[in-house]
């Protein structure tokens, strides 16, 4: 597993807080949108580990969802 830094961390909470700011349900498939553009790349794994973390750490109250590609 990639190796999470306090940046990438960082940066997930404000994206799930910003999401929660304009009435948007957090999703992983819509946080590895955002940290793709941000990062250039980030996996729904390495998205998952950090939004754990951010729940173990009390950041965040909630995972988000994590919905099973729909599209095909």
């Amino acid at each position: 597993m990639a190796t999470l830094t306090a940046s990438f961390l960082n940066d997930v909470e404000k994206a799930i807080k910003h999401m929660q700011s304009i009435g948007m349900v957090p999703s992983i498939q819509r946080l590895e949108v955002m940290m793709k553009r941000g990062y250039g790349a980030a996996d729904s794994d390495m998205i998952r580990q950090a939004t754990e973390e951010l729940l173990e750490q009390k950041r965040i109250q909630t995972l988000p969802l994590d919905q099973p590609d729909t599209a095909g």
